[in-house]
């Protein structure tokens, strides 16, 4: 079936078929598959009726990167507001401003997609996801963002969640060693703003921590302050280099 091969006049004609039930049995659910996958490869008429049925409340994302992906029909089309809030996490009041980094971040702006990977791996003026952080730092990564490329080892390195996968982590803190995280870690450690104790502290414990790889370290510290209400722990969590605000 040329459908099946990909080309995207025949899946756009198949989700129609299906859609009416014109020679096939009606299937709504399928036609929105091939709605899905012609709009993948660009096609005008397949992501007009994509997105109609974005609106109309028959196709709802099941991951976060479906929800981007429909997110971003939408904007092609001229949405400018987030039409699946819930699915993007959103926290009231901050709507516009995050959205408005999801589009920069998907025209391929590396600090935009970092920022949202971090802010999503902390929970700022969103809701905390990791799934999501995963998708912006992959992407910010993909662009040789060391940040990136640490973060995400964090996340892998986290022996509570799902995604814990110690040869990933390596890979990753590897990655980021290579293009230079840990001289702008040091780098930050000198010129920010935090407490001269905190910055020496850090820098201490970081030399001291033996065979501890600097990025689980830090990672050990995002646990105990982001599990912890200390007032202590918390503006540490702010001081760290993870571009936290």
């Amino acid at each position: 079936m040329a459908a099946e091969h990909g080309l995207a006049d025949a899946r756009y004609f198949l989700g129609q078929a299906l859609e009416s039930g014109d020679g096939v049995e009606s299937n709504l659910q399928e036609a929105i598959d091939w709605y899905f996958v012609a709009s993948e490869q660009g096609h005008a008429s397949g992501r007009r009726r994509f997105w109609s049925l974005c609106i109309s409340g028959a196709f709802r994302p099941e991951t976060y990167e479906e929800t981007i992906f429909a997110e971003l029909i939408g904007v092609h089309l001229g949405n400018s507001i987030p039409f699946f809030r819930d699915a993007l996490r959103l926290r009231k009041g901050w709507e516009v401003e995050i959205y408005s980094k999801i589009c920069r971040a998907s025209r391929g702006d590396a600090t935009s997609q970092f920022e949202l990977g971090n802010q999503y791996h902390i929970g700022d003026k969103v809701l905390m996801d990791f799934d999501a952080a995963i998708y912006w730092y992959k992407l910010a990564s993909e662009q040789n963002y060391p940040f990136a490329w640490n973060n995400l080892g964090i996340i892998y390195n986290i022996p509570q969640e799902i995604y814990f996968d110690e040869v990933e982590a390596a890979s990753c803190f590897r990655k980021a060693s290579e293009l230079g995280y840990f001289n702008q870690m040091t780098a930050w450690i000198q010129t920010s703003s935090a407490t001269v104790d905190l910055k020496a502290w850090i820098s201490s414990a970081m030399a001291s921590a033996g065979v501890l790889h600097p990025s689980v370290f830090l990672g050990r510290l995002f646990i105990n302050a982001a599990t912890s209400l200390s007032h202590v722990w918390l503006a540490l969590l702010r001081s760290l280099p993870f571009g936290m605000y």
